[in-house]
């Protein structure tokens, strides 16, 4: 594998298969050394590549890439392939508010991946607090949201997906708020 110093874009050259032929030094400084993309590629940004980073396709792709520090970040994949032998991949970095977004995801992602007993539970006999009662439903809306999230529904439907979550999540917080609020005068 090869370090491409004179090359000023993240550029990334790849055999059919996607194992990294060079880099250029854009791209050295984000990812940790590997070599195949699907490495740098989140799980389940992974089908993903492997259906459409292919010989002869043009088409720009929206994947999520993992860092050297393990977080994730939205990358906007420009390709073109030279016949069926080489490919060249130029990745251009989402806007920071997409980044937020991903960290955002790959947290709850993490959270709702936890196994059951490792989740907190209410105790049995205690009132419950109706704001706590819709947080929780918000959450479960939520949840329930992400295991919909398929790779290839979430292009077609992409927009309608995160519009719902921004709407509960923001929700959510201001039951949160309202709760400190509430604890505080307490």
């Amino acid at each position: 594998m090869q370090v491409l110093n004179y090359i000023p874009v993240p550029l990334v050259f790849i055999e059919p298969d996607w194992n990294i032929v060079a880099y250029s030094s854009e791209v050295a400084v984000q990812f940790s050394l590997s070599s195949s993309l699907l490495d740098w590629t989140d799980e389940e940004s992974k089908r993903k590549l492997q259906r459409l980073i292919v010989p002869k396709s043009t088409q720009k792709i929206e994947l999520n890439l993992i860092h050297k520090d393990g977080t994730l970040h939205l990358y906007d994949i420009y390709q073109k392939w030279q016949e069926d032998r080489y490919g060249y991949l130029i990745l251009m970095e989402k806007e920071q508010s997409s980044q937020r977004l991903s960290f955002q995801l790959q947290q709850l992602r993490q959270q709702l991946l936890a196994p059951p007993e490792q989740r907190k539970q209410p105790e049995i006999g205690k009132p419950v607090d109706p704001q706590i009662e819709e947080l929780a439903s918000k959450l479960q809306w939520m949840e329930d949201l992400f295991l919909q999230i398929q790779p290839d529904l979430l292009e077609d439907r992409k927009a309608h997906f995160i519009s719902q979550i921004f709407l509960h999540l923001k929700d959510a917080k201001t039951i949160i708020k309202n709760l400190e609020v509430k604890n505080k005068s307490q």
